[in-house]
């Protein structure tokens, strides 16, 4: 029925006629593991269901590349679930958390069913790892492979389930009246056509902006959804990781599980503890001039890590089963996002109030999981579990829904077709290139917005941002064509990180306290009147959100514990 009504909408274009706009009962942006779990279980509760992705279909993302964590070998999930939210540092929605930890081992399950081979102990069960930030080994994993065995299985979901899939589609914006969802306009770039689709729930599931504090261009669904009014939530806030230093070669926490060791260059121990957060572990490796990773004895596991050890070679000319790494910690997801319930759905400003239509997963939303920290395996866990229950909520919704708002999708295409025009343009007085402004971006965020913050560096983070919002509109363009314009992609996509770093800033400006990832060297303490979820708007607009205590309405692990 898509592909039908697809062609119907282009010979009409064509011809010059009105014509409705190709229409999908859930559509979702995103190309990664989160955007097909959500996709797949759409479509199996029998949603016609389209999928949008940037890039080439089959690029996919590194989500599951630390494990996943699930309490395989406990009685219950109380303790995995105190543990993330002592890890979230006491703001986590402690219901959401309990029901997230709650299908773990169902997720885990899943995945197992479908193909997913897990290291497995002696016994023939899935083996659990000890990692940063649980308290109990916890962490499942498949060594190098688990990212892409689990996009496997995903891909091969949707296509069981008839999903259809559109590479190099660029998000321009979400057609929306008195927040409600319409449609969305993309810029087809296997076309060059600028499009509208009519839709009666949008999932929006591609990455964060954590590319920023390298100087590049950001996921841009969640760009999508601040500048149609919806408040993000908890957008200073931060997860850590551990790269190979010089490189984009992030050294996977189901590694360090598997026997590798992070020393200083001489051989001495960091004093690592099994419950330092990503943050702690970060501030550690800052202490030391040069910090290593050992990966030369990895228990038995080395052979689970060779297309890792085969590429890291390749790329750095050095052998891991040989010799040390140098490495460094830097930001590799952003916990702030699209505020969501436990259904997936956006809120605005308060729990009981939906977007209507408008639902997120994955990267771009804020779940309510990680709180103001991440612990290892709960990323991939969080990404599984809030995609599922947004697909099967937007499927549930539009069927008792009907399409609406044709008028104001064809304005909003309108108003995009000038705005693309604009451009591609030649522009008369100031212009700049993506490079300088993308490595301005990366300064700041760098140097104002890392480990330790102040009021000082925060307001020079935010006149600096908000300076490059507007050089940011006069970004040079090489190819004045709409179609394969990667040019134009990487303009659309930094000028969303710069609105979402400028949202990141104002936030961590209104968090005066310490918490979790946010470390102000002014505010060095926790403060508990600041125990609740900051909401910021495109205007800068600051406003909070209360914390969810447990199911039956009593904190199940107290923060005053």
């Amino acid at each position: 029925m898509l592909q039908i009504r697809r062609a119907i909408h282009h010979v009409g274009r064509q011809r010059g006629f009105a014509t409705l706009p190709e229409s999908a009962d859930v559509v979702v942006v995103g190309g990664g593991l989160a955007a097909h779990r959500a996709a797949s279980q759409s479509a199996k509760n029998k949603a016609n269901t389209l999928v949008l992705s940037i890039d080439d279909i089959g690029v996919g993302d590194a989500i599951g590349i630390d494990g996943i964590a699930a309490p395989l070998q406990e009685p219950s999930p109380q303790i995995h679930t105190n543990d993330t939210i002592v890890g979230g540092d006491y703001l986590s929605d402690q219901d959401i958390v309990y029901s997230c930890m709650n299908s773990a081992i169902k997720q885990v399950d899943f995945l197992e069913k479908c193909g997913v081979i897990f290291q497995r102990d002696a016994k023939g069960l899935p083996d659990v790892k000890a990692v940063n930030g649980h308290s109990k080994p916890r962490l499942v994993t498949s060594g190098d492979s688990l990212n892409r065995e689990t996009f496997r299985v995903l891909e091969e979901q949707c296509l069981k389930y008839g999903v259809v899939r559109r590479g190099n589609q660029l998000p321009i914006s979400l057609a929306t009246k008195n927040e409600k969802i319409s449609g969305i306009i993309v810029l087809d770039m296997n076309t060059g056509r600028l499009e509208s689709i009519q839709a009666k729930t949008i999932i929006i599931a591609d990455s964060g902006f954590e590319s920023s504090w390298r100087g590049r261009g950001s996921g841009i669904g969640m760009d999508l959804a601040l500048r149609a009014g919806i408040s993000l939530r908890d957008m200073e806030f931060q997860y850590w990781s551990i790269f190979i230093s010089d490189t984009e070669i992030q050294i996977p926490h189901s590694l360090i599980a598997d026997g590798a060791e992070i020393l200083s260059s001489n051989g001495e121990d960091l004093g690592l503890e099994r419950t330092d957060t990503s943050t702690q572990i970060a501030l550690k490796i800052s202490e030391i001039t040069q910090v290593v990773l050992d990966a030369r004895t990895l228990n038995g596991a080395s052979s689970w890590w060779q297309s890792w050890k085969e590429m890291v070679q390749k790329r750095t000319g050095i052998n891991p089963d040989k010799q040390t790494l140098p490495v460094d910690a830097r930001v590799s997801m952003t916990i702030g996002g699209i505020p969501i319930d436990e259904h997936g759905r956006a809120i605005s400003n308060r729990w009981s109030r939906w977007f209507t239509g408008l639902y997120a997963a994955g990267e771009s939303a804020c779940s309510g999981i990680h709180g103001a920290d991440a612990i290892a395996g709960n990323r991939l866990l969080d990404n599984l579990v809030s995609a599922s229950s947004a697909g099967v909520h937007a499927a549930q919704w539009a069927s008792k829904t009907n399409f609406s708002g044709t008028q104001i999708i064809s304005e909003e295409l309108e108003r995009c077709q000038t705005e693309i025009d604009s451009m591609l343009q030649n522009r008369e007085g100031d212009v700049y290139r993506i490079g300088s402004v993308g490595k301005s971006l990366q300064n700041l965020m760098m140097q104002k917005m890392n480990l330790h913050r102040s009021e000082e560096g925060l307001i020079s983070a935010e006149i600096g941002l908000v300076d490059l919002v507007e050089k940011s509109s006069n970004l040079y363009c090489d190819d004045a064509s709409t179609l394969y314009n990667d040019n134009l992609r990487s303009n659309i996509s930094l000028q969303a990180a710069i609105r979402l770093c400028l949202a990141a800033t104002r936030s961590a400006m209104e968090r005066k306290e310490s918490r979790g990832s946010h470390l102000r060297e002014d505010f060095m303490d926790k403060d508990a009147s600041q125990l609740h979820h900051s909401l910021i708007n495109a205007n800068g607009e600051y406003e909070t959100l209360a914390i969810r205590k447990g199911p039956a309405g009593s904190w199940l692990l107290s923060p005053e514990q």
